[in-house]
């Protein structure tokens, strides 16, 4: 508890004019809560906007890694096509022309607008630009394909794209037990 200082005997204490604190307002809590609410406001939109971008952009990168995993998947199935038929007749054994069979993956690959191997290509699948390899090893045949899918909200807080990858498998197989 504050106490308020007494006069002196004869002497008067100033006293301030009403509204003569900043903005109309006399000094104190008012004054000092002045602007809190354009601060608050300006946080709650950032905040918004962030939300928005986290919807708008993650669901974008979630439909461009879906189609890069379909694409994945295919040219791996593309590519475990390739079986070497003169070693399954002769061995019964199931192998994989090597060659082939990456050819195959990157043509399937290239077919839908990706990049493979360094080739030149401007095609685009969905909005992100996608680029993929393939290897094999034994009777599987194994394809990654990656991109970079730009951003539209989250641009603005300088995020600028986000990395995508997807994997995939195929393996040779046969269900017909003897050549």
């Amino acid at each position: 508890m504050t106490r308020t200082p007494r006069p002196l005997s004869g002497e008067r204490l100033p006293v301030a004019a009403p509204g003569a604190g900043r903005g109309g307002h006399p000094e104190g809590a008012a004054a000092r809560e002045e602007g809190v609410t354009t601060a608050f406001a300006v946080i709650v939109f950032a905040a918004l906007l962030g939300c928005a971008g986290l919807v708008y952009d993650g669901g974008m990168v979630l439909s461009a890694r879906v189609r890069a995993e379909g694409l994945a998947e295919e040219a791996a199935r593309a590519g475990a096509q390739e079986l070497d038929l003169n070693s399954y007749r002769t061995t019964g054994a199931l192998a994989l022309r090597r060659d082939a069979a990456v050819r195959a993956a990157q043509s399937y690959l290239a077919a839908a607008g990706a990049r493979t191997g360094g080739a030149e290509g401007d095609t685009r699948t969905g909005d992100a630009p996608l680029s993929g390899h393939a290897s094999v090893a034994g009777d599987t045949v194994t394809v990654t394909v990656e991109g970079e899918q730009p951003t539209a909200l989250l641009g603005l807080i300088g995020v600028r794209s986000l990395h995508l990858s997807a994997h995939a498998t195929a393996r040779a197989f046969s269900d017909n037990p003897t050549p």
